[in-house]
């Protein structure tokens, strides 16, 4: 584990107690929940979540903080009671960590954030897939609770203190829902849009949170690779809307079909070989902030390459040898051009590598070529190559 002293909010619930299961054989974990836990080599405190002077003492000396604690839904509290402890609670927390020197606050937010769950009729997807760049749109107080949620997460990662990631799970289900499955999948109504996903798979993803070498602050959905839906997707967001909407930049447009042609997106930094270098190379985003609405993800994310190719380090990286490291595909066409991933273009963009490359090995052994030129000293000419010929008639 990349932290050893941990606490674990609400790790008395339904989730909590999967999420300890999945830590405390990794780490020193501690427990803040409203009732005791009592498990062999887990601390217990009993606190609520809103009790800021609390979550400081319990937080001293801590690394990371995992934050469940939380209303789940809109069907377990009032409205008041949901925002005191999702949004002052989430602040508590950040505050408190931030007060106590935590590295890494991993936060539970909800798919709910997306609008899509407890709104009226007609508030249907945007674009499908959904992903993490869907609007988010609540109206109802719970989706609103988990979007005040990610917008307090935001502000304290931009601040520089504390790390924060966000996890969205989609709907966790429990053993004991187990035998509604059938029923849930074949509901047109289904306030989850058919999504679900295992406890385990959750707290596994907590782990990986905790453990990410890039702790830069987003919000991640978590879920199952399928769904619960009996039949098509497609088919049961008709039959819910009416009509499939899509928005464009032209306006809404209502379709009965629609392709939806994906493309491809390129992460370089899951490649095995780059994984543990990726977080010391300087990305474009690291040196240009591009004017409001004109970010573009993909763009931001690709890596700052110097002019042979090669990765170079973020401000304040050390990993020696990072410029040997020469990137000759896709991602480098933002620092060179489409010279790397356009089949006309790359012969191109090979002899450029390949001149570069020379002349960075030949850089590196100047002071050995400029030695042997000092000592050449096989003369080029001798002054007998040429023999004396009369010159040729003038024309008449």
């Amino acid at each position: 584990m990349r932290y050893q002293k941990i606490v674990v909010t609400g790790g008395a619930g339904r989730l909590g107690r999967y999420v300890t299961e999945n830590l405390h054989q990794s780490c020193d974990l501690t427990v803040l929940d409203r009732v005791p836990v009592n498990v062999p080599g887990i601390r217990s405190i009993e606190a609520e979540i809103t009790d800021y002077e609390e979550l400081k003492r319990s937080f001293a000396g801590q690394e990371a903080v995992v934050h469940l604690a939380a209303i789940p839904n809109p069907r377990t509290a009032p409205p008041d009671v949901t925002f005191r402890i999702n949004v002052q609670g989430t602040w508590a927390v950040l505050q408190a960590a931030e007060d106590c020197g935590v590295k890494r606050v991993v936060v539970a937010s909800s798919d709910a954030t997306l609008g899509l769950h407890y709104n009226p009729p007609g508030w249907g997807p945007q674009y499908l897939p959904i992903d993490e760049d869907h609007p988010l749109r609540p109206i109802d107080f719970y989706s609103l609770s988990k979007e005040c949620t990610e917008s307090i997460c935001r502000s304290y990662a931009n601040r520089g203190k504390v790390e924060v990631i966000a996890i969205r799970p989609t709907h966790i289900v429990f053993p004991p829902e187990y035998p509604e499955l059938e029923a849930r999948g074949a509901d047109v109504q289904n306030y989850h849009l058919w999504t679900y996903v295992a406890p385990e798979d959750v707290a596994e993803g907590f782990r990986c949170a905790l453990d990410a070498a890039d702790g830069r602050y987003g919000a991640y959905f978590i879920t199952a690779s399928d769904g619960l839906n009996t039949r098509p997707t497609l088919d049961l967001l008709r039959e819910r809307n009416g009509t499939l909407q899509l928005e464009t930049s032209a306006g809404p447009l209502e379709l009965d079909f629609l392709i939806v042609a994906t493309g491809f997106a390129v992460d370089w930094r899951q490649r095995p070989m780059l994984r543990h270098i990726a977080p010391h190379i300087r990305l474009w985003k690291d040196r240009y902030q591009p004017p409001l609405g004109e970010d573009d993800a993909e763009l931001a994310e690709s890596p700052d390459l110097g002019p042979a190719f090669e990765f170079q380090p973020r401000a304040g990286a050390h990993c020696p040898g990072l410029e040997r490291v020469h990137c000759f595909c896709y991602p480098a066409t933002l620092s060179l051009g489409v010279i790397t991933g356009d089949i006309p273009a790359i012969s191109e963009g090979a002899v450029l590598l390949a001149e570069r490359l020379a002349g960075l090995l030949y850089g590196e052994d100047i002071e050995h070529h400029f030695a042997r030129i000092e000592a050449f000293a096989e003369p080029e000419i001798f002054g007998d190559e040429w023999v004396a010929e009369p010159l040729p008639p003038l024309a008449p």
